[in-house]
């Protein structure tokens, strides 16, 4: 998509406005770096993203993902065999419980709805 569309639909605007809702560096992080999708595929998943995350916080609320810290460069550090100290291990346990907490957030009983496109998501957290 050209640069004088995304300025006509105020597209950084918005993007503007949703990185204002993250609730973590990351989250902003990713929020700056979205792009949109000129795949008819990729819109239509997307958009079915979309309305089961809605679906999902209208039925249980909104997950929690605070306190969740970058440890990007911790496991950089991991990788090269050195060790961590007290502050990087707590922001590596922080993401673990944010994890666990997204994980059961996601789990759904068995007399809700069928699963629904997040399923596989929530699934693959491994905290």
């Amino acid at each position: 998509m050209n640069q004088k569309s995304l300025r006509t639909l105020e597209y950084y605007k918005i993007i503007s406005q949703l990185t204002e809702y993250a609730s973590s560096q990351l989250g902003k992080e990713l929020c700056r770096n979205l792009v949109p999708s000129t795949s008819l595929a990729e819109i239509s998943q997307t958009l079915q993203e979309t309305t089961d995350a809605v679906t999902r916080v209208r039925q249980k609320g909104s997950p929690s993902f605070g306190g969740i810290r970058d440890i990007r460069d911790s496991l950089k550090r991991l990788d090269v065999g050195s060790s961590l100290g007290i502050v990087e291990l707590l922001a590596v346990s922080a993401l673990l419980t944010a994890a666990a907490r997204a994980k059961n957030y996601g789990r759904r009983e068995e007399s809700e709805l069928p699963d629904d496109s997040l399923d596989g998501m929530f699934r693959a957290l491994e905290p």
